[in-house]
């Protein structure tokens, strides 16, 4: 058991620099430092401190039995929590039942413009995938909905909008949401300005947003009373491990504090 322990956590180092390099080489592709840039670099750390302190200390650092399976029980407790809640966002990323059900909006949702106002490929990716939903189903109306970040030169539904018109969609098919800074708000601001603009159109809307994203997105729209479905946009594998560990994170803080 010993040389097996000894293994594992030899298995940790490596497994730590991976997560230290992933923030490293993440931040130059990034629009602005977030939870989800910088979240493998911190496990990466706490792996590698964990594993030196194990593989350096010569006595137990638990010398009492029901200490140590009291914390052993509180991570694999906390392991099945995450992979439960991570099989359920995969679950929804993976599903593409939505895409031939006709709504009368698309809500694209904003997720990040450079300080020169270009669109990050995340929010690109967003975009395409709602103009192949917008060329099957034409008669739809398209909200963008972002508003301006610290980092950002203005709104990102300006930017959206301007994608979306050089890409042929008319300027009568699109409404600009613009104050939002999170996907509540996204959200919440979309549905009145459809209210607003369309008050006798019933109100099916199909959200874009990237696979990740679409679990959470749609566990909100259901709190807030809209017949939401949701249009997944696929993320670039290098992205995979930072988006989905911080959308874990996410889906916890909308369960708690997103609420009307």
């Amino acid at each position: 058991m010993k040389i097996l322990k000894r293994i594992l956590l030899y298995l940790l180092l490596p497994l730590g620099v991976v997560g230290i390099l992933d923030t490293v080489l993440i931040i130059p592709l990034s629009a602005s430092i977030s939870l989800g840039v910088v979240l493998p670099g911190i496990v990466g750390t706490i792996l590698i401190i964990f594993a030196v302190i194990n593989l350096a200390k010569k006595k137990p650092i638990f010398n009492r039995k029901w200490l140590l399976r009291l914390c052993v029980g509180i991570v694999c407790f906390g392991l099945i929590f995450v992979l439960t809640v991570e099989t359920l966002i995969i679950k929804e990323a993976l599903s593409n039942e939505s895409e031939d059900t006709q709504a009368n909006f698309v809500i694209v949702l904003g997720c990040g413009i450079f300080e020169d106002g270009t669109l990050t490929l995340t929010l690109k990716k967003r975009l395409d995938a709602a103009l192949v939903y917008m060329d099957r189903f034409p008669d739809s109306i398209c909200v963008v909905a972002g508003g301006k970040g610290a980092n950002e030169p203005y709104p990102e539904a300006q930017a959206m909008g301007e994608y979306l018109l050089s890409q042929g969609i008319s300027d009568d098919k699109l409404l600009y949401e613009s104050q939002s800074t999170s996907t509540k708000e996204n959200l919440l601001y979309s549905s009145k300005i459809i209210t607003d603009a369309y008050p006798n159109i019933d109100q099916t809307v199909a959200v874009v947003t990237s696979d990740f994203h679409i679990f959470r997105t749609k566990f909100l729209a259901r709190r807030f009373g809209m017949q939401a479905i949701g249009i997944p946009s696929d993320t670039s594998w290098y992205l995979l491990l930072n988006t989905y560990m911080r959308e874990f994170f996410g889906v916890l803080k909308s369960f708690v504090f997103d609420t009307v």
